[in-house]
C-alpha cells in the first residue's frame, strides 16, 4: 500500500523546496561587498531604529540611542554571538556603529552610520529583483492570493503559539 503524505507534510516539503532556492541565490549574491544576510541585518536595524523612533515620538519620550543585539538576537532567531560576528562585519565596513550611554556602558546599541544610510538606500537589491520578476510571471492574482495565503498562514502559526503558552 502507498503510504501517502499528510497535508502539512507536503506542506512543508514546498516550503523547504522554497527555502532552499532563495538561499541558494541568496548565497551566490552580494550587496557592495555584503553576503545578504549581513545586508537584510543592516535593514533590520534600520527597521528596529526607526519603529523605536516612531514610538519615542509618539510617547514624546527620547529616543534610543540604536537597537540592542538582544532585540536583533530575539528579531531574527539567531544567537547572540552571531549576530555580533555580523555587526562586527558591518562595522569594519563602516555601515553601523557601537553606541555605549553614561548611564550604563554594559548596554551596548548598534545602530547605522551615515554610510550605512546611504547603502540601504542605493545598494542593488537583486532578492528584491529576483522576487519582482518571479511575481510578474506568477501573475498579480496569483501573487495576491499567495500573500494573503502566507499572511493567514502565520497569523495562526503565532495565534497557536500564543496559546500553547
Amino acid at each position: 500500500m502507498d503510504h501517502e503524505k499528510s497535508l502539512g507534510e507536503t506542506f512543508l516539503a514546498s516550503l523547504n523546496k522554497v527555502k532552499k532556492n532563495l538561499f541558494h541565490t541568496m548565497s551566490k549574491q552580494r550587496i557592495d561587498g555584503l553576503r545578504q544576510s549581513e545586508f537584510f541585518m543592516l535593514m533590520r536595524i534600520a527597521n528596529h531604529c526607526k519603529e523605536q523612533e516612531n514610538e519615542h515620538l509618539k510617547n514624546g519620550t527620547a529616543p534610543l540611542p540604536g537597537v540592542r543585539i538582544s532585540t536583533l538576537s530575539k528579531a531574527t532567531n539567531s544567537s547572540m554571538p552571531g549576530v555580533s560576528q555580523m555587526i562586527n562585519v558591518l562595522e569594519n565596513a563602516g555601515y553601523v556603529e557601537r553606541i555605549t550611554t553614561k548611564k550604563d556602558r554594559r548596554v551596548v546599541y548598534v545602530n547605522l552610520t551615515e554610510a550605512g544610510r546611504v547603502m540601504l538606500k542605493t545598494a542593488p537589491r537583486p532578492m528584491l529583483n529576483l522576487l519582482t520578476r518571479t511575481t510578474e510571471e506568477m501573475g498579480e492574482e496569483k501573487t495576491r492570493q499567495f500573500i494573503a495565503l502566507m499572511d493567514e498562514f502565520s497569523e495562526t502559526i503565532e495565534r497557536l503559539n500564543r496559546e500553547s503558552n
